[in-house]
């Protein structure tokens, strides 16, 4: 006589769950099989590189996802994600073990996720049983799936879309915050250009003008005491000038126009130098700049300007590296120190007293469509990447 089994009040039963992670132990290798090339292809169209993830580590988890779920199924269903399985699951566990700057990235997760569920239930439906009930089927699947996101610690899927509602929100919010912060930025310059052009220029003409007119009352009774002081109205002249150029580079160096953008970097570096404590700087372009569009190389030039004033400023470095390369597609700028390093998670800038820094390399690369990279550690020094398409979307000026 065929033994009843007790379904319980949802449907399912301890050795329903039990059949199921039999089924799953014995078709390990079929579940990668099928979802590994495609997880894989999902991550790569959608962003990430071999230095986010490789194709072994994304097998691993798979791997010991399903290992933890059969032991869920078998074991105490509903406890909680132990602290080893947190560890394990940097990719599976989603938003809570992941830090990604691109949404795209976030969402292909998610895809990754619930295409391994999709996966399961679908070796699930071919060779659990087909007398059992429908409420037995239905609940067993809807168990593995819980089973599945406990053992992850991955979001459900509600919660995954609150998750990334909250960081567009918040996002939103920074950029504004930015923004209004670059205006004020972008003001105090303005402010401070016309006190340099007023101190510089306007007084400086003033004394040149009368001077001139003292001259050319006495040129006919002391010419001695004239001439000394053309001598000194020339040397104001020649002192104004420089200052002149120090206010015109401030507002965009003549090399980012006739050049390419190390020509425009390596002239903000001289310039620098002398003003600072000694950092050897190497720089290196492997492709030409001169004929990249101009905002492009204008944002890019910006945030050399930013890391390069970081690393005088902050990093203790001796040495510092600065790289540039492109394709037919990219540009790519790399920023290195030597330096102490920080801990990424607490940057060290003083942003609440307006310094926008890190933030402000963030936006003006995100703007025109490209990639972000910091990576920082305490003893280890800091590396900036940026990554920007040479034909970027037409947004505002960066």
């Amino acid at each position: 006589m065929k033994r009843e089994i007790d379904l319980g009040t949802f449907g399912s039963s301890a050795e329903h769950l039990a059949c199921a992670a039999a089924v799953i132990d014995v078709r390990v290798d079929d579940i990668l099989a099928e979802w590994l090339p495609e997880a894989v292809s999902l991550l790569r169209d959608n962003g990430w590189s071999t230095e986010d993830f490789s194709r072994a580590e994304l097998e691993d988890e798979g791997r010991a996802a399903l290992a933890s779920l059969s032991g869920r199924l078998t074991g105490d269903l509903h406890s909680e994600q132990t602290s080893e399985e947190h560890a394990r699951f940097r990719l599976l566990g989603g938003l809570q073990n992941l830090d990604t700057e691109r949404d795209a990235k976030l969402v292909s997760l998610f895809q990754v996720y619930a295409f391994l569920g999709h996966v399961i239930s679908v070796i699930l439906l071919q060779d659990l049983p087909d007398d059992w009930p429908g409420t037995a089927l239905e609940e067993t699947r809807a168990r593995v799936m819980a089973a599945l996101n406990i053992g992850t610690g991955f979001p459900t899927p509600c919660g995954f879309v609150t998750a990334v509602e909250d960081r567009l929100r918040q996002r939103q919010a920074e950029k504004e915050d930015i923004f209004r912060r670059m205006l004020s930025a972008q003001e105090e310059e303005h402010k401070r250009l016309s006190r340099d052009i007023h101190d510089v220029l306007a007084q400086t003409l003033a004394t040149c003008h009368y001077r001139a007119e003292t001259c050319a009352l006495i040129l006919e009774r002391d010419p001695d005491a004239a001439r000394h002081d053309m001598y000194e109205v020339a040397s104001l002249i020649s002192s104004t000038l420089d200052q002149v150029r120090d206010i015109i580079f401030d507002l965009r160096p003549s090399a980012l126009d006739r050049g390419g953008l190390a020509d425009a970097i390596g002239a903000y570096i001289d310039r620098m130098a002398g003003s600072e404590r000694p950092v050897n700087f190497s720089l290196r372009e492997l492709a030409d700049t001169s004929d990249v569009e101009d905002r492009v190389k204008t944002a890019l030039y910006r945030i050399a300007q930013e890391a390069v004033a970081n690393i005088l400023h902050h990093s203790s470095a001796d040495r510092a590296h600065v790289l540039i390369d492109r394709d037919h597609e990219w540009i790519e700028l790399t920023i290195a120190d030597e330096g102490i390093g920080f801990d990424p998670a607490n940057p060290p800038l003083a942003e609440a007293d307006g310094h926008i820094g890190l933030a402000s390399m963030r936006e003006r690369c995100e703007l025109l469509g490209g990639t972000f990279e910091l990576r920082s550690e305490i003893g280890q020094g800091t590396q900036v990447r940026v990554r920007v398409p040479l034909s970027p979307p037409l947004i505002a000026h960066v």
